[in-house]
């Protein structure tokens, strides 16, 4: 033990004092010798008969002057063992010092005991950085999935302002959270990372456990210490058992104020009122009372007293104030009747069903006027066995009357489908005649999807496979809703065939409102033959408040049956407000080809000749453009290791160089006859994973939809053969950079 390590130090040096500093006692030579159990025996033996032969032999052999040593050693020996001044030690003593704490992961959970259907909340930090900070963080946590589900995860500031995020969201019992600092932030201190919202789903004993693996910006992750955290799902009462009571019986009504799903701002202060009948034989006397029966109380008081007599067959209209929770979340408390004996009844067939008041409490990002209903606006019909459009001849799938077979994800977690109006998880329902942009209306109908309400939010509809025939198209209109004028986000089409990761066939197009909207149809014939998930994506540019976005009309149909046997209407540049790359006017004249083999810079220019040269640098091959003053394609290049040459006619050009998964760099040159003109060298930033010429939250997106796989190739930004969160420090480095980059030295 630490103790007897130090007072066998003492006695070292106590003999030493006694004895002329010539015959210490002999010692292990380090602590592992020393916890050896033969080396601990001996020692203990050794030093059990010290102790016991210790007076008599000391004081034999002492002279005079060594009695006057006898204080020191007494001293030495009685000093206590906690004290922090140094002490004097032999070679051979121990030196170990204490350990200091490591890195590791913290999650707590509050509260730890839960209900049926009721939410807590987890927080996950990081403890014990190192000074030097993490560039990037890799959360993976594990739940069970019959007992809990997880949802709203919100990545807090540990790593500085506006952080590259991917969330790998699997919903099966585990989930990734890849967390990179932007623009060189670092997290430097420990403090929560996330958090995320757990519900209650099957009674039992919950283990929710989260590793980490951190990186200090020298590509390598590094795990540390995880931890877990216990949570108690317990039976919900809000079903009662209740023996029915021979007159006692009430009928619901209304919901008088605060329908199910009205939105609250933390801590809002309303008044909820009931509508009920009596429905039994007894009067309802001032002795009965409306009591809180189970769920989320609200601040109300315990019960109430039925303001006046009700008679059979009368109505009443019951109210409780209330005050909302503080924090985010979906909220039911149940409430039932007390009759004058205290015996309880309620509603339903038996007279033993509460009833209930239902809020929602959004996250700070949404702004609602205070109390507003989250109904459905309009009424959405898209339920099994609802109203359908006709179908039209020819359509092989209509994503809008099967949009209630498929699986509805946001950050949130899994939606409800039909989704609520308002709900700031996001939100998705059909729409008959929709009103799109332009003004017009639609006899088609329509989804009106609407992603979670933070930044960089989503919403998608994971749908049945289908089976893909050659000459298939998917044909929709896209557009704002009528009024949305703050609407401003990207529509994909993505795909999943079998166990393969996710990917994106068409898309992002990004969409703002601007009085116009868009027809696409696109040819699925490279799926032919495959049972195919479609996966309808809305992304939110930035913050998702008014992105109410229209998928008119989606269906798939057979080439030459469908609603369009014309070419489609062509599509705008997906990001109209940055510089599109150059590309070959449809009347140039014929161009060369890539050059096949590297040339070399010449040491004669042939007459008539200029000659261009340079070094452009990515982690793949970079093709750099060479186009004439009128735009048109002049030659692309390969960069064979970053070099590239070409003769060429004296003229004023443009250069653009591109590869996968950078950004695009340009610029304009004079080429002069004899001359070799010598271009900056180039490093083109990574991170434009949809190479739209934009490195933003679509692309982390991105990451984390094909985490842990290889493909697309165009994600796996450091070449190591896997997506994971190296990938987006990557990204981080050049995080809301646009292109093309000026090409200057």
């Amino acid at each position: 033990s630490v103790f007897s390590t130090i007072l066998y130090g003492k006695l070292n040096f106590g003999f030493y004092l006694l004895n002329g500093f010539s015959c210490p006692i002999s010692a292990p030579a380090d602590l592992n010798q020393r916890n050896h159990p033969a080396t601990q025996q001996g020692a203990a033996k050794s030093y059990n008969k010290g102790r016991k032969d210790f007076p008599i032999h000391i004081l034999a052999a002492m002279k005079t002057k060594h009695l006057l040593q006898l204080p020191v050693l007494f001293a030495l020996l009685f000093h206590s063992a906690g004290t922090s001044q140094p002490v004097l030690a032999d070679a051979n003593a121990d030196t170990t010092v204490p350990l200091q704490a490591q890195p590791s992961v913290s999650l707590t959970i509050a509260p730890v005991r839960l209900s049926l259907n009721e939410m807590a909340t987890a927080t996950v930090s990081l403890t014990n950085v190192p000074a030097e900070g993490y560039t990037s963080a890799e959360f993976s946590c594990t739940y069970p999935v019959n007992l809990v589900q997880v949802s709203n995860i919100v990545v807090s500031g540990l790593f500085g302002p506006d952080p590259a995020i991917a969330i790998y969201d699997q919903q099966d019992g585990n989930f990734v959270v890849g967390i990179a600092g932007s623009q060189g932030n670092k997290a430097n201190a420990g403090g929560p990372a996330f958090t995320f919202q757990v519900k209650g789903l099957g009674t039992g004993q919950v283990t929710l456990d989260c590793m980490a693996r951190v990186s200090d910006g020298s590509n390598v992750l590094t795990a540390i210490g995880s931890d877990t955290v216990e949570l108690t799902v317990a039976e919900a009462t809000a079903t009662p058992t209740l023996a029915p009571t021979a007159c006692d019986r009430a009928e619901f009504i209304a919901d008088v104020t605060i329908p199910p799903g009205t939105i609250m701002t933390p801590s809002q202060q309303f008044t909820k009122t009931w509508r009920l009948k009596n429905a039994g034989s007894c009067v309802w006397t001032t002795s009965y009372r409306l009591a809180f029966f189970s769920g989320e109380q609200m601040g109300a008081v315990s019960s109430a007293q039925v303001p006046r007599e009700v008679a059979p067959g009368q109505v009443v209209d019951l109210s409780i104030n209330m005050t909302a929770p503080s924090m985010p979340g979906s909220y039911r408390g149940y409430w039932i009747f007390q009759n004058a004996t205290g015996q309880l009844f309620g509603i339903g067939s038996q007279g033993s069903q509460p009833w209930f008041v239902d809020i929602l409490v959004p996250e700070a990002t949404f702004t609602p006027t205070p109390g507003t209903t989250a109904t459905q606006s309009p009424t959405p019909t898209n339920t099994p066995g609802g109203s359908t459009a006709t179908p039209l001849p020819g359509i092989a799938y209509d994503f809008v009357a099967q949009a209630y077979t498929a699986s509805w994800y946001s950050g949130a977690g899994q939606l409800p489908y039909p989704g609520i109006d308002g709900n700031p998880n996001g939100f998705a329902f059909k729409v008959d005649n929709p009103t799109l942009e332009t003004g017009a209306s639609n006899t088609r109908p329509g989804l009106l999807a609407v992603p979670q309400n933070v930044q960089n939010g989503y919403i998608q509809g994971f749908y049945p496979p289908f089976h893909v025939q050659a000459g298939d198209r998917f044909h929709t209109i896209l557009s704002c809703e009528s009024g949305a004028t703050s609407c401003y986000a990207a529509y994909r089409l993505d795909y999943q065939t079998g166990i393969d990761p996710i990917r994106t066939f068409w898309g992002p197009f990004l969409e703002r409102y601007d009085g116009r909207s868009f027809t696409v149809d696109v040819d699925l014939s490279a799926l032919a033959g495959q049972d195919v998930k479609f996966i309808l994506t809305i992304l939110a540019s930035g913050s998702a408040t008014g992105d109410r976005m229209l998928w008119v009309d989606p269906v798939i149909y057979r080439t030459g049956t469908g609603p369009s046997a014309t070419p489609a209407t062509e599509w705008p540049t997906v990001t109209p407000s940055v510089t599109p790359i150059l590309s070959p006017s449809p009347t140039a004249s014929p161009i060369q080809t890539f050059s096949p083999t590297p040339t070399t810079t010449p040491t004669e220019i042939p007459e008539g000749s200029g000659h261009i040269t340079g070094q452009a640098y990515a982690d793949r091959p970079v093709i750099v453009n060479i186009f004439d003053a009128n735009h048109d394609l002049v030659v692309s290049l390969v960069a064979f290791d970053g070099v590239f040459n070409h003769t060429i006619t004296p003229g004023t050009y443009t250069l653009v160089a591109t590869a996968d998964g950078f950004l695009s760099a340009s610029a304009s040159v004079t080429i002069t006859e004899g001359t070799i003109t010598t271009m900056p060298t180039l490093h083109l930033p990574a991170g434009d994973v949809d190479n739209n010429n934009v490195i933003d939250q679509y692309d982390a997106l991105t990451i984390g939809m094909n985490y842990n796989t290889q493909f697309p190739e165009a994600a796996d930004l450091n070449h190591d053969g896997i997506i994971n969160v190296l990938d987006l420090e990557v990204l981080a480095r050049n995080y809301r950079k646009t292109g093309p980059v000026p090409w200057q030295g």
